[in-house]
């Protein structure tokens, strides 16, 4: 009798042994996710942020997104964000690095641009004023504007309302406006190179790039795109552009909307954009890229959350 009881218990062990055998082989690890477009491509970086705007990945991996009255940081391989110690910020929208580490934010309440050092102790207001001291200060600290920053520390900031974008060089004391554009929108990218892309919606969704930060632009018509939230350039100059597609409907004879996001690619130098195959993306704030050209975006849905995107190989 124990000798069948004990075979019958070896014969299960084998049995469940198996069994977990085969699921682990045929377990989806994460470099393996390649038609994953959903969900699946999707995680969600262990940060409770309150209406996420800006974001960015700095050299180290370390991710900092504005949200409201703070800035959060995620260090690398942590579970535990903190928020930055910044008395001084009041309204966070946009952030940029500079490059020695420095991070640039636009407070669009108090209407300033911030520049705080690299160990984060020391902040200061930026003046945006030109040399007959004209106040630029709108650009990239309303609520509707962008900022960048180049790889010389150069400063560019959109500003929509006045339709015009503004440049701080390094360590000068006078800003200057690079172009007067109408029908300017708030995303702002600057590449490893150089060039300045904005975006103009009328009348049509054009990019324009300013070659190494100077005028004239060169347009790229993007007519497949609505609603252009967000623009990020890779390590390889592609640009990455975040199209949230409101779409309403009526239902019950109530209006209601629904916000679609997409991501595309517009490599350099073609003329059409490419969309990416993810899809479960939310509302998307912003967008940008960590040192490995990964894709990490902030989702201003319902949701509020920081998302990094699995790559697609």
């Amino acid at each position: 009798m124990k000798a069948r009881l004990s075979m019958r218990w070896l014969i299960g062990v084998v049995v469940l042994a198996g069994v977990v055998i085969a699921v682990w082989a045929c377990w989806p690890s994460a470099p393996r996710v390649v038609q994953a477009t959903g969900w699946q491509a999707q995680t969600d970086l262990p940060m409770l942020v309150t209406g996420p705007r800006g974001i960015v990945v700095d050299r180290n991996g370390d991710v900092y997104v504005a949200e409201s009255e703070h800035i959060q940081r995620l260090a690398a391989g942590s579970f535990r964000p903190e928020r930055l110690p910044i008395p001084e910020l009041k309204s966070p929208d946009n952030v940029a690095f500079g490059p020695g580490g420095e991070l640039y934010v636009g407070d669009y309440n108090m209407q300033r641009v911030m520049k705080i050092s690299a160990d984060r102790r020391t902040t200061v207001a930026l003046s945006l004023t030109d040399p007959a001291g004209q106040d630029l200060s709108t650009a990239g600290s309303a609520m509707d504007a962008g900022i960048a920053v180049d790889r010389a520390g150069t400063l560019f900031a959109t500003d929509p309302e006045k339709s015009r974008i503004v440049k701080l060089a390094a360590g000068s004391a006078t800003a200057e406006v690079l172009a007067t554009v109408e029908h300017l929108r708030p995303p702002i990218a600057v590449s490893d190179n150089g060039d300045v892309v904005v975006l103009v919606s009328d009348p049509a969704p054009t990019l324009l790039t300013f070659r190494g930060g100077k005028s004239p632009a060169v347009p790229t018509p993007i007519p497949n795109l609505k609603y252009v939230t967000a623009i990020a350039i890779d390590h390889r100059g592609n640009r990455l552009l975040a199209d949230n597609d409101l779409e309403f409907s009526s239902a019950d004879g109530d209006l209601t909307s629904t916000t679609t996001a997409t991501l595309w690619r517009l490599p350099p130098d073609a003329a059409t954009p490419q969309r990416l195959p993810y899809t479960d993306l939310g509302e998307i704030a912003a967008v940008t890229v960590d040192s490995s050209d990964t894709i990490y975006y902030t989702d201003r849905s319902r949701l509020s959350r920081v998302v990094r995107l699995a790559p697609m190989g």
